[in-house]
């Protein structure tokens, strides 16, 4: 059942039977349901809030384009998913192997900043941009989303978005250099909150840094605690032990960490904030996709979504 069947039975289209269709042929190739739990409530909570593992994670002769499609299905968001069963059938013809099921985008009003965002995404990834100058998107509400090459810990912003673990090592990448940055107090304060459940973001003081929040998103860890004994995570070890239990980036994960980010910042009254591609360095996710799931994500929500936030950044970093 679609997330939002189980809220409102009566606002639902064909984009909550596209969800059950992904879900049934998720179960078909992978041997598994998307999610499962004790009581009916409890699975349709985690078809809500929680993650979705990648099929090819469960089934390694997935190939990546049945993967993407399967995920598209499954997004939470019903604006994600394909609008109707004619675009999931042009998507299966073999004709259509060539791209991948998320480059299309047949929302109208999303349309003509997916072209301009399309035509212009070599230039951001191949790092064409020039350094500190920023490609602006201008939305109807006078929101604007800018796209450009900088570090993170210098981005003059009421919140900066950091990508880590579930206990919040800072130890690689972003994280690591917004905790030197932020000063030995982000430590003690971030030890306090864990562990965090992958897909969510949990929020420090922003320190030494200009930014006065830093929102720690989640892209990787437990999707159910650890037991008690094991004090010190290992996430190699755990990611073996837990097997489907440990969550990996993904553009549903990457969604809901953004997701969690708005949910802060409208509660906090951030009005602009700044992302990194989120999961790309010691995660070791796709670039392209990030980018693609971060700009499409943030154009939906500045053109229907009701928040805080007036200016939100995507901050490339070689």
């Amino acid at each position: 059942m679609a997330p939002e069947q189980a809220e409102d039975p009566h606002g639902v289209d064909t984009r909550a039977d596209i969800y059950s269709f992904g879900a049934t042929f998720y179960h078909a190739l992978t041997g598994q349901p998307p999610f499962e739990g004790e009581t009916a409530f409890s699975i349709l909570y985690k078809h809500k809030t929680e993650p979705l593992i990648s099929p090819r994670a469960r089934n390694q002769r997935i190939s990546e384009r049945t993967t993407e499609l399967l995920e598209r299905c499954l997004a939470k968001s019903p604006h994600d998913r394909f609008s109707s069963f004619a675009e999931v059938l042009k998507n299966l013809l073999p004709a259509a192997g060539a791209t991948s099921p998320w480059t299309i985008e047949d929302d109208s009003e999303s349309v003509p900043y997916w072209t301009r965002f399309q035509a212009r995404r070599i230039a951001y990834l191949s790092g064409q941009l020039v350094w500190q100058e920023a490609d602006t998107y201008d939305f109807p509400r006078g929101q604007i989303l800018k796209i450009l090459r900088d570090t993170i810990v210098d981005q003059d912003v009421d919140a900066v978005v950091s990508s880590d673990t579930d206990h919040l090592t800072m130890d690689y990448g972003v994280s690591r250099a917004l905790r030197l940055a932020a000063g030995p107090a982000l430590v003690e304060e971030a030890t306090r909150l864990v562990p965090v459940l992958p897909g969510r973001a949990v929020v420090t003081t922003g320190g030494a840094l200009r930014a006065r929040f830093i929102f720690h998103g989640v892209t990787s860890g437990a999707l159910s605690g650890y037991p008690s004994e094991w004090v010190t995570p290992n996430p190699n070890l755990f990611k073996w032990l837990l097997g489907n239990r440990w969550a990996e980036p993904s553009r549903d994960l990457i969604s809901e960490i953004m997701s969690s980010c708005f949910y802060h910042a409208d509660t906090l009254q951030v009005r602009s904030i700044a992302f990194p591609l989120l999961g790309t360095g010691g995660a070791g996710f796709s670039k392209e996709v990030c980018l693609d799931t971060m700009f499409r994500f943030l154009a939906r929500m500045f053109l229907r979504g009701l928040t805080s936030v007036r200016e939100a950044r995507i901050v490339l970093f070689d």
